[in-house]
């Protein structure tokens, strides 16, 4: 029996969300979350800027459009663009930035879609703004979701009078198209919010975790020839506090073996590399041209100038884990052993040839147990395959690749028996060692309590609850055969 599941291929991975009220609020409360993080001010919510941010996720879901012009006498229409539909709902200020999203089955995966784009996540980040509205609505693929974005003190001045007598002024930024606002006061509005944000923008930012591994596709596209790439390390310089900005040099490893990602599979975006002319001179992207493993701590050294004076910025990041045992395929044949009802994830690494993975066919062993499968992101599937007969088996394709799944029977795992992660053999070993010490240096996290508890050996008689570098050195003191649990 034979069959294949395909469809859309979300931008960002699996996870698990806070429940709120509405697509809307989470997002409202996950982004400021990642503007904390990140040690910028919070936005305030825009009851206006929503009104106008969900018509025209309406509009877009209504009339199976996705972007940021609208079209007059289309079914909703409210406006050409993001300030025009923001004065028709009311709002005084037309200094509005806009993101758009679509084809996210949540709210966190729309937001952590954008933060992935480059030129989203600038307008995210910016330090100018400070309130925002959200609007989503639901179409046949998942949410189309809006992000209008703006400066309350801007605002204010636009809902005041207009300015008068001897001096410069910015014209056609209010509603009121006619009505003057001085320079000086228009710059004051913004450098009032900006003076509270970093010196410097760093995204992931230090000791950032859950991060997605990967960048798929963004409008404009800044990586015009991949499909899928690495998530995106970026530097803003707040212009407001930097007048000139440099970066010198830059360089990412995966912290754990110290390996450096060779420049040959890097690019670095600025000012004057930015195939579509969006990056100002106070903004930089580096972009590693392979996709980022799931659950792997990476580690940035930059240097950099700000007006002149030259330091050295260095920063760890971790990707995030999936929460289940994820398996990474590179090849035909790949053979992976589960106990019955094991969920797992499966990476399927990009190829040039095969970038995403499109769809995936099974066949399988027993017509009565098919495998349960669905999309984490263009080249990660979850599985559930439930088949009580142990060595039955199925056999997935997907391109160019084939990976096997195995019913095994369950191992009662010893204690310090960490390896293979998810996929355990009954045995401690110095693989189990070097996998205890990674979950002590903070570079992968246990996927289950299960792993907590058989890795947690020290006190001796008495574990604490922790995986420490003590637990690694017992477990690495049983695999060489010194001592025993």
């Amino acid at each position: 029996m034979k069959t294949a599941l395909s469809g859309a291929l979300f931008v960002a991975a699996l996870y698990t969300s806070t429940v709120w009220a509405t697509p809307e609020t989470d997002a409202f409360a996950y982004l400021n979350t990642l503007r904390s993080n990140a040690g910028m001010s919070t936005l305030a919510s825009g009851s206006i800027l929503d009104t106008a941010s969900e018509a025209h996720s309406s509009y877009m879901q209504v009339n199976n459009v996705f972007g940021h012009f609208e079209t007059p006498g289309d079914t909703g229409f409210t406006g050409v663009q993001a300030s025009d539909r923001a004065v028709a709902a009311g709002y005084s200020s037309r200094g509005i930035s806009e993101n758009v999203a679509a084809g996210q089955q949540t709210a966190m995966e729309s937001v952590d879609g954008l933060m992935s784009a480059i030129y989203h996540r600038f307008g995210f980040l910016n330090e100018e703004i400070d309130t925002i509205g959200i609007g989503f609505v639901l179409g046949g693929s998942g949410f189309f979701s809006t992000y209008n974005m703006a400066n309350l003190g801007i605002t204010a001045l636009c809902s005041g009078p207009s300015a008068t007598g001897a001096g410069t002024f910015i014209v056609g930024g209010c509603a009121d198209t006619a009505k003057k606002i001085l320079v000086g006061d228009y710059d004051a509005a913004l450098a009032a919010i900006a003076n509270a944000n970093p010196d410097v923008i760093l995204w992931p930012q230090a000791n950032a975790v859950d991060i997605p591994p990967a960048f798929f596709e963004e409008s404009p596209d800044p990586l015009p020839d991949f499909s899928v790439s690495g998530n995106p390390i970026s530097l803003q310089f707040n212009k407001h506090k930097v007048t000139t900005a440099g970066l010198t040099s830059i360089a990412l490893f995966e912290d754990l073996t110290n390996t450096q990602i060779a420049s040959a599979r890097l690019r670095l975006l600025d000012v004057n590399t930015d195939p579509n002319s969006k990056f100002s001179d106070h903004q930089f992207a580096l972009f590693p041209l392979d996709r980022l493993e799931w659950n792997t701590r990476y580690r940035v050294e930059a240097a950099i100038v700000k007006d002149g004076v030259p330091s050295n910025l260095n920063w760890t990041f971790t990707t995030r884990s999936l929460g289940i045992p994820t398996f990474a395929i590179a090849g035909s044949a790949d053979l992976i052993e589960v106990e019955s009802g094991t969920e797992i994830a499966v990476y399927v690494r990009p190829q040039a040839s095969q970038p995403l993975l499109g769809g995936v066919g099974f066949t399988f062993s027993d017509g009565s147990f098919v495998p349960q499968l669905s999309f984490i992101d263009g080249n990660t599937v979850k599985i559930t395959y439930s088949d009580p007969t142990i060595g039955n088996q199925a056999t997935f394709t997907a391109g160019n690749y084939s990976f096997i799944v195995r019913i095994r029977a369950a191992i009662a795992a010893a204690d310090g028996d960490l390896a293979p992660p998810g996929n355990l053999d009954g045995i401690v070993s110095l693989a189990d060692a070097l996998v205890a010490l990674r979950y002590a240096l903070g570079l992968i996290t246990p996927v289950t309590q299960d792993i907590l508890n058989h890795g947690d050996v020290a006190p001796p008689g008495s574990p604490d609850g922790l995986m420490k570098i003590a637990d690694a050195l017992i477990i690495l003191r049983v695999a060489l055969g010194l001592t025993s649990l």
